[in-house]
């Protein structure tokens, strides 16, 4: 039938082998409701050095969410909770103003860093180290399903793309938390409570990411 399926349709074609991995890493793995989701909640989240950060930025970070939750301008559903469209657009753009702007501010989650590691000894080889981490936009949707309550997982409600899907203040700290872990979790020095106080860092605009990764891992000469 020359009129059925995707007919007319003026979307570009992905051909195998790559619309395979489009729709793994695209829909599949985005809507998976993950077991390991209070696995991470129960160990790196509880851990009390993790809590001291999470103490420590409550403030700020409360801060933080007021006015993203506040700034209703281009959500259809309102609520005074964090939404599933409004965490990916944080995440990826800030918002429409920031990307119609000439020069974008810098966007503190989704993307790729590399720095070096710096020494104060001169001619450390150690400065050789060349550090890489990422954040994936597959990573952020998987972060915020995960540190919804279970009484929000129905089965009606698997989906990672549920537009109804919403972060209370608590859940939102939990995501934040889930991915500064994912996030620096390529720079093998930094712990999870240095992870997740980094994160919080770059989305304050306290720090960038390349600074908080070289503050860490810096080599200071003994004394």
């Amino acid at each position: 039938n020359p009129t059925h399926g995707n007919f007319g349709s003026k979307a570009e074609v992905v051909h195998l082998p790559g619309c395979l991995e489009k729709m793994i890493v695209d829909e599949i793995l985005p809507r998976a409701r993950r077991d390991t989701a209070s696995q991470f909640r129960e160990t790196i989240y509880a851990e009390l050095s993790v809590q001291a950060v999470i103490s420590e930025y409550r403030e700020k970070m409360k801060g933080y969410y007021d006015a993203v939750t506040s700034d209703d301008s281009e959500e259809e559903d309102i609520t005074d909770k964090l939404g599933f469209k409004q965490w990916l657009r944080v995440c990826k753009d800030g918002s429409s103003a920031n990307t119609s702007k000439e020069t974008p501010e810098r966007n503190p989650l989704v993307g790729t860093w590399t720095c070096k590691r710096e020494s104060d000894i001169t001619g450390d080889p150690n400065t050789k180290t060349e550090y890489h981490w990422a954040l994936s936009v597959p990573q952020i949707k998987a972060a915020f399903m995960d540190s919804q309550g279970r009484e929000q997982m129905g089965a009606a409600q698997a989906s990672s793309t549920d537009e109804m899907s919403v972060l209370d203040f608590d859940e939102f700290l939990e995501c934040v938390a889930r991915c500064g872990v994912d996030k620096y979790k390529g720079v093998k020095e930094m712990s999870p409570a240095e992870a997740v106080k980094a994160l919080m860092q770059n989305m304050l605009k306290e720090a960038e990411e390349e600074e908080v990764v070289v503050r860490t891992t810096y080599i200071h000469a003994e004394r």
